[in-house]
């Protein structure tokens, strides 16, 4: 069986911060690169959009299954 190394939550945070990352790397390079707010947009819309949806939908979900995990019965046949 596979052991649960870390919270799902803490594990969504991380994708989080790494998503976050990248929308600031994309950030700098669009204003480095003097693009015009059109093409900055086209550029960054999907980070924004990967970091609303991790948000609003992984986070919460995530603090679910870490709120019930440790209730689940020992002998049910899941990963944990």
């Amino acid at each position: 069986m596979l052991e649960m190394s870390a919270s799902w939550a803490s594990a969504t945070e991380e994708r989080i911060a790494q998503a976050r990352a990248a929308l600031l790397t994309m950030e700098e390079w669009t204003r480095n690169g003097q693009a015009t707010p059109e093409q900055a947009e086209m550029l960054l819309g999907p980070y924004r959009e990967v970091l609303a949806l991790l948000h609003e939908r992984d986070l919460p979900l995530a603090r679910l299954v870490d709120s019930v995990w440790d209730k689940l019965p020992a002998d049910l046949d899941i990963c944990r």
